[in-house]
């Protein structure tokens, strides 16, 4: 997994670049408004996301200690959408709010793995002796976070950027692949193993987080901005309940810490 500390250094360091003096401090081009004044400029716009959280999937052994591991479910790869609304508040300080989608599993992305853990069902139908199993898995995600957000003077007259952190709230679906050696686990109401559409058993959490980002615009024309904008996600996701599973075996998936890179472009609309 992606280590916070190591990027909000050099979070830091890219916003001491962009603060240099002479940098900044040209006039807008083509009539866009800059943020200089007194009066809220409100931007608008959408980003497409590619996601990593910098670690390739891999079979990890069917462990307690794996299952323990914050760091054992990777998705390497994934895609999103985001809608950000902003405000400048005065002179380039302001508020962002941003509805995110996220996505990685099967095609077109690499699949996840997740770790898994339930009760065995015994020949004489008992459920005991935990089980800890590795197994493929794909993930769907939104977040809604707010952010503080200052947006620097324009550089060579078209080059506006920005950077920005704050709190968020993500809301994770890990939908796990269920194997033939976990077939207990779905013999009942709640599945058809014989079909193949069927839903696996699949967890779900709410779970407070925080994002850090910066990025640049670059004007086009009017109002208008090419966006691009590199961010940074951390949020702990605590062990939760595998849905649809046989309740007897009390299925669960393992907690997890959500850390990813996310890199986005777009457009964005100042009025």
């Amino acid at each position: 997994m992606w280590h916070s500390g190591r990027w909000a250094r050099w979070l830091v360091l890219t916003a001491v670049v962009l603060c240099i003096p002479g940098s900044g401090g040209a006039a807008a081009a083509g009539g866009a408004r800059t943020g200089g004044g007194d009066a809220p400029i409100w931007w608008l716009g959408f980003q497409l996301r590619a996601i990593t959280d910098g670690a390739p999937p891999a079979t990890a052994s069917n462990t307690m200690d794996a299952y323990k591991d914050l760091d054992s479910m990777h998705f390497d790869w994934g895609g999103g959408i985001a809608f950000p609304v902003g405000v400048n508040l005065y002179r380039g300080l302001g508020m962002r709010i941003s509805l995110a989608l996220a996505y990685s599993g099967d095609p077109p992305f690499d699949k996840a793995v997740a770790q898994i853990s339930f009760l065995e069902q015994q020949a004489s139908g008992a459920w005991s002796d935990r089980q800890y199993r590795t197994r493929p898995a794909f993930f769907v995600g939104g977040a809604l976070i707010t952010d503080v957000q200052y947006m620097f003077p324009l550089l060579f007259g078209a080059i506006k950027p920005y950077l920005g952190l704050g709190p968020g709230l993500y809301l994770n679906y890990v939908f796990t692949d269920i194997t033939q050696d976990e077939y207990a686990l779905l013999a009942n109401e709640y599945n058809d193993p014989n079909d193949d559409t069927n839903i696996d058993p699949y967890s779900v959490n709410l779970e407070p987080g925080f994002d850090a980002y910066l990025g640049l615009n670059f004007l086009v024309s009017g109002g208008m901005h090419l966006n691009f904008e590199v961010q940074y996600d951390v949020a702990r996701f605590r062990e939760a309940p595998l849905l649809k599973a046989t309740d007897e075996a009390d299925a669960r998936r393992a907690a997890y810490t959500y850390s990813t890179i996310t890199m986005s472009t777009g457009l964005t609309f100042n009025f």
